[in-house]
């Protein structure tokens, strides 16, 4: 999908930026309690594959003020690259009907897996084999 967003360094994230690794995309925001159930299994995912040079995660937040975010992601060390989305229009060109939503992008910019609702590691796992080209 086309989109384009800030992320909290200030930088501009597009489609473009997704290319060439396989990439998780999950819409959040911090006070969906289904996106706080799920949020210590992105950590843990994220963790496993930090140091991947063919991997990225994007955190895309909908519907949420920024100083909230700060914060949370501050109080619980996210650090994989998380972007705000004010207007909502990252989310609809994603086609998203709720939070938390994950997305697996392949390198060539193919969405290769979808879950609504909180992702399990296992989940992410199987969405990020899908990106890659594996089986899910």
């Amino acid at each position: 999908p086309k989109f384009r967003v800030t992320t909290l360094d200030g930088e501009v994230l597009t489609r473009a930026d997704l290319a060439g690794k396989a990439t998780i995309v999950n819409f959040w925001n911090t006070w969906c309690i289904p996106c706080r159930q799920e949020a210590p299994a992105l950590q843990a995912f994220y963790a496993k594959h930090a140091n991947d040079p063919n991997f990225q995660m994007i955190g895309i937040v909908r519907d949420d003020t920024r100083a909230a975010v700060e914060k949370w992601v501050q109080n619980r060390g996210d650090d994989w690259t998380i972007a705000m989305d004010p207007g909502g229009n990252a989310a609809l060109a994603f086609g998203t009907r709720g939070q938390p939503e994950t997305f697996a992008i392949s390198p060539d910019g193919l969405v290769m897996g979808y879950q609504l609702g909180p992702s399990s590691v296992e989940d992410l796992e199987s969405m990020l084999a899908a990106a890659r080209g594996g089986s899910a």
